[in-house]
């Protein structure tokens, strides 16, 4: 029997080396899957990161657009006592049509963020037109000085609170885009 001792205790030793490589290579699996899942979720989160960095750019442009428009609009509207007759119209067509880029830069909102934001763009476009329709029709009475001294005073007054209404509606809308993007207002 001792010839065979040799065999067998080679045999013993290799069936629990065989064993244990199997019991190692099972663990070291679970671990290669749990690192595949850390690094999944790493990735995703990454990606997660740099989507809400995106939105926030776009955000941040297509407000800082809106108001760039707006304040573009509104500069010129304060030289509207300087508009010829023959310029009126031109104008209010010219004022309108990039008022009616609000409406553009709302649906851009509304795609990227919320509805208060899509809101707050859409009431600057409002305020924008209320107030270069004041501007028109103010400028063609005028000069066609259809109108007494009280109503030039009443039309006037009208005309700066269209006006103001505009400045708060920008206010508005950059107090909404600070809060969606995480700036304290």
């Amino acid at each position: 029997m001792t010839p065979w001792l040799p065999l067998f205790s080679a045999l013993a030793v290799a069936t629990v080396a065989f064993v244990g490589v199997l019991i190692n290579n099972q663990t070291n699996r679970h671990a290669i899957k749990a690192g595949q899942r850390n690094v999944e979720a790493t990735n995703a989160a990454a990606e997660l990161r740099e989507h809400e960095k995106w939105r926030r750019d776009a955000v941040v442009s297509t407000v800082a657009d809106a108001l760039k428009l707006s304040n573009d609009v509104y500069r010129q509207l304060y030289l509207h006592i300087y508009w010829r007759e023959e310029e009126i119209l031109p104008n209010f067509n010219k004022f309108c049509a990039r008022a009616f880029e609000m409406d553009s830069a709302a649906k851009t909102l509304l795609l990227l963020s919320t509805d208060e934001l899509a809101s707050k763009s859409s009431e600057l476009g409002e305020a924008l037109g209320a107030a270069i329709s004041a501007s028109a029709t103010r400028q063609t009475r005028l000069i066609n000085e259809q109108k007494s001294a009280e109503e030039d005073t009443a039309e006037r007054t009208d005309w700066l609170a269209k006006m103001d209404a505009v400045y708060a509606a920008e206010d508005r809308l950059v107090a909404a885009a600070r809060a969606d993007i995480g700036i304290d207002a």
